[in-house]
């Protein structure tokens, strides 16, 4: 059944069931977030912000994230995974297209400690990211896992990002006006 999610805090959230799971506040997790089989976890029109302290899961059969414009930050103290069960991007020259139900808007990256990292050996991982990617100042940071990111916004990197994998691709591209490129730490 479709459910409403009130601002607040949580540890781990899993969406589960039927219908569609719709933001009216923002929420922080301490833990992880898993959206399931069939499942739409939607941000609203509101763009209510995701605080993610553990793993991002949306890689069951069927389970969509509407990003909309909004921006979800991972800010846990050790290792994240982000796990999308997409493919966006797979060699230069490659046109991504955006993954419906896979995609964010914008991300922040912001680690006191340990990393973020795409996929892992078993679930796809590609990040297609309709606006921005910013890794911001700590000793954490943001490895591809061996996956693709696409940015279709502004990419600014104060921290650590690491390509892990030879066949790892950043694709950078802007659809209208000027985008800033920032990288060192």
């Amino acid at each position: 059944a479709n459910q409403l999610i009130g601002q607040s805090t949580f540890g781990n959230v899993v969406l589960s069931g039927t219908g569609t799971k719709t933001l009216g506040g923002s929420i922080s997790l301490s833990n992880s977030i898993t959206i399931g089989t069939n499942i739409t976890f939607d941000v609203t029109t509101a763009n209510y912000g995701i605080s993610v302290g553990g793993d991002w899961n949306n890689f069951a059969p069927g389970s969509v994230f509407m990003a909309r414009n909004g921006v979800v930050t991972f800010n846990g103290t050790g290792n994240q995974l982000l796990l999308t069960g997409s493919t966006v991007a797979s060699a230069p020259g490659f046109t991504p297209i955006a993954i419906a139900g896979k995609s964010f808007y914008d991300v922040v990256v912001n680690k006191s400690s340990g990393w973020l990292t795409l996929g892992n050996a078993t679930n796809f991982g590609d990040l297609d990211i309709l606006d921005d990617l910013t890794i911001s100042t700590g000793t954490g940071g943001f490895s591809t896992g061996g996956f693709d990111i696409v940015v279709r916004g502004n990419y600014t990197c104060s921290s650590t990002f690491q390509m892990s994998n030879l066949n790892s691709v950043l694709v950078l591209t802007a659809s209208s006006g000027s985008k800033t490129f920032t990288s060192g730490a």
